[in-house]
C-alpha cells in the first residue's frame, strides 16, 4: 500500500469521498472552479486545497498524476 492509499484509508468516509471526487477531477483534467495553484520553484507541479488537506499533482504532457496528499499545517506554505 502506497502513501496515498494509507492516507485515504485513515480518513473518515465523508472526507474520503470528498478527496476521491477531487482526485477523479484532477485525473480527468477538470480543474475549473478548484483552488489550484502552481508551486513555486517546481516545474509543472500544482496543488489543490480540499478543506485542511492538500493534494499535490504534476502535469505530464496532457496527463495529471497525483504525487502527495497531506494535511495542511502552519508550516505547509
Amino acid at each position: 500500500m502506497n502513501r496515498i492509499e494509507k492516507f485515504l484509508v485513515a480518513l473518515d468516509t465523508d472526507r474520503r469521498r470528498q478527496v476521491e471526487a477531487v482526485i477523479l477531477r484532477i485525473v480527468a483534467n477538470d480543474l475549473a472552479n478548484m483552488d489550484v495553484k502552481k508551486l513555486r520553484g517546481r516545474e509543472q507541479e500544482f496543488r489543490v486545497r480540499v478543506g485542511r488537506m492538500r493534494i499535490q499533482f504534476v502535469r505530464d504532457r496532457n496527463e495529471n498524476r497525483i504525487l502527495v496528499i497531506e494535511w495542511r499545517n502552519s508550516h505547509t506554505y
